[in-house]
This record gives structure tokens, sequence and C-alpha cells, in this order.
């Protein structure tokens, strides 16, 4: 019973995905399985792979709980489960304000740069008073865009730079009465 609380409470503490987190603390078969030196050695594969890649979660748990199954020595277990991980999960590199979709290289910052200049270009209109050439289903739609990159990039700054675009766009709403309704 006390070796039990103790594996809760290192489990409780690790840097390892919600999910195995859960599997380990609900499992008896896997507690049984588990060693602290194996539970340090996935903290430390988790940590790695999750500073320098993005990852299937569910699928690092996977394979962990099945390398615990199929059994490995203590000490050798680090470089057996860093080898099934390494040959069996998608890992696509984390880089500088850039990322993966579908396999392709995606420059986030650049990306929202682009829609943002046109967006702005859309929005300056009203401060012209150019009203001719205002087409707000487009400021809807490029908005929309740059709603999607803010929430896929995950970096404060455009996270930073949405929010200003979302006041812009309030504002004009809210300035030249204009209905916005969805659907």
């Amino acid at each position: 019973m006390m070796l039990d609380n103790k594996i809760d409470n290192l489990i409780k503490e690790k840097n390892i995905p919600e999910q195995l987190k859960e599997y380990f603390q609900n499992s008896k078969r896997g507690k049984k399985l588990l060693k602290e030196e194996m539970l340090e050695s996935i903290e430390e594969l988790y940590i790695y792979y999750n500073a320098l890649y993005r990852f299937d979660e569910t699928e690092f748990s996977a394979f962990t709980i099945t390398t615990l199954e199929r059994g490995s020595e203590h000490s050798a277990y680090y470089y057996y489960l860093k080898k099934i991980l390494d040959n069996q999960i998608e890992l696509l590199p984390k880089r500088n304000g850039k990322d993966y979709i579908n396999g392709k290289m995606v420059n986030f910052k650049r990306l929202y740069k682009f829609i943002n200049n046109e967006f702005n270009e859309q929005i300056q209109y009203f401060s012209e008073e150019q009203y001719d050439e205002v087409e707000m289903h487009k400021i809807y739609v490029l908005w929309g865009q740059l709603n999607l990159i803010s929430q896929l990039a995950k970096d404060d700054n455009i996270l930073e730079l949405f929010e200003d675009s979302s006041l812009k766009l309030e504002n004009i709403i809210k300035n030249y009465n204009i209905e916005w309704t969805v659907g």
C-alpha cells in the first residue's frame, strides 16, 4: 500500500501527458509494470520530444504503455522507449515561428502579416471615407483567417496582433452601425 502511494505521488508530479497519468493512476496492471526509474525515463523523453517536436500525445502514451507491457530492463528502458517512439510516432519539428500542417512547413508570422496587411487595407477605406471600396464580406473572411492563424500558431505576438485587429473591426462595426449576423 505504501509503495502504491509513493508511485501515485510520483505520477502526479511528473511532466507527462494527462492521459498517460490517468492510465497509470487507474490501471492496476500499469502500476505493477511501472518502476520509478521507468517513470523518470518517460518524463525525460516527453520533455525532450515536447521541446523539439509537435506530435500526437495519444500515440506517445499508447506506445509508452505498449513498451511497458512488452517489458524491458529498467536500465535499458529509456533507450528502448526512445527507439520505439522515434520509429513509430510522427515527429514534426518546431521551428521559430514556423509550423507544419499536413507535412508542409507554414510560416505563421509571414502568413499572418500578409493577411493582416490586406485586412488593414480594407479597414483603411473607412478612415479615408472611401466607402465604395469597402468589401465587408472580404473583411470578415480576412478576420476569420487571422483568427484561425492566431489559434494555430500559439504565438503570443500573433495573438496580440489578432486582438488589435479584432478591436479595429469591433470599432468599425460600432461606429458605422453595421449589423453583423452569423449564418
